[in-house]
């Protein structure tokens, strides 16, 4: 039994043993873990390392501030009028529209009792400031006195586009002058 007894005894000390032996295992695999597994990929993914999400996060902040400017942007352009719009747009239209130009000119004429007898519109060869191009036009006008060639210069300066009067040069003749001005475009963007 001495042999039963001392082997009893040994049984006991080790199974008192066991939970701190278990422990240090336990600690041992964690360590291991950390060391030959984990820190290997964890400096990839720390701050700096090959997986780093933080520069990604800072675009992805910028770029949702930036939709979220232009969301307000849209939002206060579908606020305004129809009616505003379109004369924004006339005050400097995209492209040359030389009928755009023919129109306008013609209805003021028309409505001084005038008659647009001819408009000769190119482009200029300087561009304006701004990105804004310039077209030269020269119309010639018959019909009425000065105080209706007042109204009409009156008018040509309010109109929705822009228009810049260079030179006024009067018929000796008769009621007829003619008009050089400039008015403004931008270019149509290109596609593609």
């Amino acid at each position: 039994m001495d042999k039963n007894q001392k082997r009893h005894e040994q049984i006991e000390k080790i199974v008192k043993v066991m939970p701190v032996l278990i422990v240090v295992v336990a600690i041992l695999y964690l360590v291991l873990f950390y060391l030959l597994i984990l820190k290997p990929k964890l400096g990839r993914i720390i701050e700096g390392g090959e997986y780093d999400t933080t520069p990604v996060e800072l675009v992805l902040e910028s770029e949702t501030a930036y939709q979220t400017s232009l969301k307000g942007h849209v939002e206060r352009m579908s606020k305004i009028s129809d009616a505003y719009r379109d004369t924004v747009t006339n005050m400097v239209t995209v492209g040359v529209d030389y009928p755009g130009l023919m129109v306008t000119l013609d209805e003021m004429t028309r409505k001084h009792h005038m008659i647009l007898n001819g408009l000769d519109v190119n482009i200029a060869e300087a561009p304006a400031s701004g990105g804004r191009k310039v077209v030269r036009g020269v119309a010639n006008i018959s019909g009425g006195d000065y105080k209706i060639m007042k109204a009409f210069l009156r008018d040509l300066e309010r109109s929705r586009r822009i228009m810049d009067v260079q030179d006024l040069q009067f018929n000796p003749s008769g009621a007829a002058f003619s008009i050089t001005f400039w008015a403004y475009y931008i270019d149509e963007p290109v596609s593609g």
